[in-house]
């Protein structure tokens, strides 16, 4: 509600996430790839190996 009442007063407001990701060399499948389209819309496709 936060945001939607500062987005309605005018401001230019948003929301974010953070995560962070290490190779673990176990494996092929280790990696991240982000693309953010030109709406803003973004989209985090995110493998790693099993390490157990």
């Amino acid at each position: 509600m936060e945001l939607k009442r500062r987005r309605m007063a005018g401001e230019l407001v948003g929301a974010g996430v953070s995560i962070s990701t290490e190779e673990s060399r176990f494996g092929p499948a280790d990696g991240v790839k982000v693309a953010v389209d030109t709406t803003g819309a973004v989209e985090v496709v995110t493998g790693s190996a099993s390490a157990g």
